[in-house]
């Protein structure tokens, strides 16, 4: 995260940042924990984001050899190979607690360089951490180097990711990995998907852990998820009224191309490098052109960006295009690559689009309100629906009811769990924002620019 200045941040975030501390300490270790001590994802960089000094010397990958295929079946013996990583430097066994930081839909790499708050909070406590890898994400694949075909992705799922963490934390404490022993408490972090994993692990597995930081957490399963492009248009709007409406001119110019002819459309989406997706996978790519800069907190930039580009539409949309040919992939819209089995461990569209055509939805699709779209119409539930027949099947809809039955989508019942949020983050309306819980802390973070997973970017405050 681009470090902004005091004006921008101001005494009320900061103020904000040292609450969400003192909750971490008072509600989340209050459970026997003393605390004895003295004073004191996107992975790659597509925004050209300065990444902070690594608080930490080294983190070292290892491995969890034992982890359970199929958890639900215990005539299932079969095991498979985890990922995790280990930071150790600060830990002192005697009363540390140990921090599970959980990665998700995406190639781990260990903490990232850029979101060192787990690693700041365990140079505060004298704590462990440990980054868990997602089954079927990056290395830790349990069958190995094979084809990610369907029948084998039915292994791929919440519960199976939940259980993962359940198996390996027992690992841990009752091989005394690192040093833990039975005295140490255990907190879960996590953001995005891996932020519901935090929050959901501490609901059902209260026995495991003392609390749960769940940072931008989607745990609200929702199909139809319109809310997503809705809060495009409110978060640009913050930078003036000029920019939501440059990006839907930009918007109508493209669909305008592609309406016209086939070769008019051929043309539009060569130019894009985009030659082989069809017009609605290519709505769907130029829509989230801007979702990413917005998603992280850098709406600012975007806007600067058209507005510098030209005051003529050709000129706005070429910026848009120069961008995105240097940023983002077309492979990962079209359905035949999102149908292609080849094991990839730097690519995890295939698996994430089983999971949101199989159990969570969150279809990003346009707003509801025509006035207020950030993206083409097109870009509707039933394209989404449609992708998940032709990839997975007729039977691949997701039980958005079922899941938030299950694990209880905000009318959460849990308790000692942090929830934060960014006021600009377009997936703060599949989470909690608000709580009359007492056990349960929400806190949404209203500074310019704050959005997704904000408050685990390392910190300008020392805590």
């Amino acid at each position: 995260m681009c470090i902004r200045d005091r004006s921008t941040w101001g005494k009320l975030q900061m103020m904000k940042r040292a609450i969400i501390m003192l909750v971490l300490v008072a509600a989340l270790f209050a459970v026997g924990f003393s605390l004895r001590e003295k004073s004191h994802f996107i992975y790659g960089n597509p925004f050209g984001l300065k990444e902070p000094k690594r608080i930490f010397k080294d983190q070292v990958q290892k491995w969890y050899e034992g982890q359970l295929l199929d958890h639900s079946s215990p005539l299932d013996t079969r095991t498979w190979r985890q990922r995790y990583w280990v930071i150790n430097e600060f830990f002192d066994p005697a009363v540390g607690p140990v921090f599970v930081y959980i990665c998700g839909e995406y190639t781990c790499q260990g903490l990232p360089a850029a979101r060192q708050f787990p690693a700041q909070l365990a140079a505060k406590f004298k704590g462990l951490v440990l980054v868990l890898e997602h089954r079927f994400y990056g290395e830790s694949q349990p069958f190995g180097t094979e084809d990610l075909t369907t029948e084998r992705l039915t292994y791929l799922s919440v519960d199976q990711g939940l259980e993962d963490l359940a198996y390996f934390i027992n690992w841990v404490k009752k091989t005394g990995q690192e040093g833990v022993t039975p005295k140490n408490k255990w907190v879960t972090i996590g953001g995005s998907y891996p932020g519901a994993m935090s929050a959901w692990f501490r609901y059902k597995y209260p026995h495991l852990t003392v609390g749960a930081l769940a940072s931008s957490a989607v745990i609200n399963a929702i199909e139809d998820y319109w809310q997503y492009d809705d809060q495009l248009y409110t978060s640009t709007s913050r930078s003036g009224a000029q920019c939501p409406t440059d990006i839907r001119a930009i918007n109508s110019f493209i669909e305008e191309a592609l309406l016209k002819s086939d070769e008019s459309a051929a043309e539009m989406k060569k130019s894009f490098n985009c030659d082989s997706l069809t017009n609605n996978e290519f709505l769907s790519y130029i829509g989230d052109i801007y979702a990413g800069f917005i998603q992280y907190g850098q709406r600012a930039a975007l806007c600067d960006m058209i507005k510098k580009g030209g005051k003529d539409i050709v000129s706005k949309v070429d910026t848009v295009r120069q961008w995105a040919l240097k940023n983002q992939d077309a492979d990962d819209y079209s359905i035949a690559s999102l149908a292609n089995t080849t094991y990839d461990p730097n690519k995890s569209s295939r698996q994430w689009t089983y999971q949101t055509c199989t159990e969570f939805g969150w279809f990003q699709v346009a707003s509801k309100y025509p006035d207020r779209a950030m993206r083409s119409a097109n870009v509707s539930l039933e394209l989404s629906r449609d992708i998940c027949r032709q990839v997975f099947g007729y039977w691949a809809v997701p039980n958005t009811d079922l899941e938030n039955v299950r694990f209880g989508g905000i009318q959460q019942k849990s308790f000692n769990i942090v929830f934060t949020n960014g006021g600009e983050d377009p997936w703060q309306w599949a989470s909690l924002l608000k709580t009359d819980n007492p056990k349960l802390h929400a806190f949404p973070v209203g500074c310019n620019g704050c959005a997704h997973c904000v408050d685990l970017y390392l910190s300008l405050i020392h805590i």
